[in-house]
Order: C-alpha cells, then sequence, then structure tokens
C-alpha cells in the first residue's frame, strides 16, 4: 500500500524508529469495530516535497522515499480525455485497448521499481 496521509492526520516525526529526515516507522491502532484484526500495524508514514505518505513499504535502503513518491506520481497517469470511436462497441474495445496498453506500461514500471 502507498498513498497520502489524510489531511487531518499530522505526522509526529519524533515518534517510532527515525529512518532520515521526515522518514519513520511507527505502529498504528486498530479500529475497535474490526476485532479480528491485530491490535496494531506497523507502516511508514514519509514526507517528500511538502507531502507526506504513507506506506507499508518500510525498508528505506530498498525503498527510499523519492521511489515512493516518484510510485505515487505514476499512479493515476491514465490519458483518456476523449473516445474518438463513435459505436458503442468500438467505444468499448477503445477503452479496453487503453487499459491493456495501461496495465503494460504499469508492468514495466513495477519491474523498474523492484530492482
Amino acid at each position: 500500500m502507498l498513498f497520502p496521509i489524510h489531511t487531518r492526520k499530522k505526522a509526529d516525526f519524533s515518534q517510532g524508529v527515525r529512518l532520515g529526515a521526515k522518514d519513520h516507522v511507527v505502529e498504528w491502532m486498530s479500529n475497535q469495530a474490526y476485532a479480528d484484526l491485530p491490535e496494531s500495524i506497523t507502516v511508514r508514514e514519509c514526507a517528500v516535497n511538502g507531502r507526506t505518505y504513507l506506506t507499508s513499504l518500510i525498508n528505506a535502503k530498498h525503498d527510499p522515499k523519492q521511489k515512493l513518491a516518484l510510485l505515487y506520481q505514476q499512479r493515476w497517469k491514465i490519458k483518456m480525455e476523449i473516445l474518438r470511436c463513435k459505436p458503442p462497441k468500438m467505444a468499448k474495445k477503445e477503452i479496453a485497448i487503453h487499459l491493456l496498453a495501461y496495465n503494460l506500461i504499469r508492468g514495466n514500471t513495477n519491474v523498474w521499481l523492484q530492482s
């Protein structure tokens, strides 16, 4: 998982295990309504260019915070503003091809991020 921290949640970088400047690992408590879940989970909060992210990728050497910010930025780069086909059958095919190409590109990005 990787997502920006909610604006109402303030990260206290003085807590937890420090990984670097504005980068640490902390434990969050789960909601009591989910009694079958563990009492806490270990997550990493890191700040890059004024945005604070929350992730389950806690190895700072393998996943530096700049790499995580890049991963998040690439998450929703989908450029399909206009469908060029008019018949519904062809528009469905256009969307399917676009999603296929997107997933192929994302697959190559994931290989790069894992190296």
